[in-house]
């Protein structure tokens, strides 16, 4: 989605139920949030530091998926690394 205007990225994933993965903190979690303060859907967002090892961030996506019902993240902005 490289090249994609960052407020059409979550409206994407509400039409394609999807919860939006990103390294962008700043501008992806702040349109996440502003969703959810004009109540309208927001399928959840992940911040995946750059920092984060790539083999601790895929152990911990794959727990996030295994352990999660379906739509459980709508509404929610969650940070890797899960402590």
């Amino acid at each position: 989605m490289t090249g994609w205007d960052d407020p059409d990225i979550p409206e994407w994933a509400v039409s394609n139920n999807r919860v939006v993965l990103t390294h962008d903190v700043g501008d992806m979690t702040k349109y996440a949030y502003d969703r959810i303060r004009a109540q309208v859907p927001m399928p959840g967002v992940v911040e995946v530091p750059d920092r984060l090892p790539a083999g601790r961030a895929i152990d911990d996506l794959i727990y996030l998926i295994e352990c999660s019902f379906d739509h459980e993240w709508e509404g929610q902005v969650r940070f890797l690394p899960i402590r």
